[in-house]
């Protein structure tokens, strides 16, 4: 199977990039994974409880997922 691991930043550039890659994948028959990273703004996790960090996660793990859901309605 091909595949095509795409990163975003959410940024006009990356939709661009984004529909090439959509581009490449019609014609390679591949599937595409697009994916984000976020990083935690914390400079000493290790003061903030577990639970609190948990939370962040996955507030932010909603946020990013619709961001992809929205960013990757381009793809056929």
């Amino acid at each position: 199977m091909k595949k095509i691991l795409f990163p975003t930043d959410f940024s006009e550039t990356a939709a661009s990039a984004f529909r090439y890659a959509c581009e490449i994948a019609a014609q390679l028959d591949a599937h595409i994974t697009v994916m984000a990273v976020y990083h935690l703004p914390l400079n000493d996790a290790g003061r903030v409880p577990p639970d609190y960090i948990q939370q962040m996660l996955q507030e932010k793990k909603q946020e990013v997922l619709k961001r992809i859901e929205k960013f990757s309605q381009a793809a056929p």
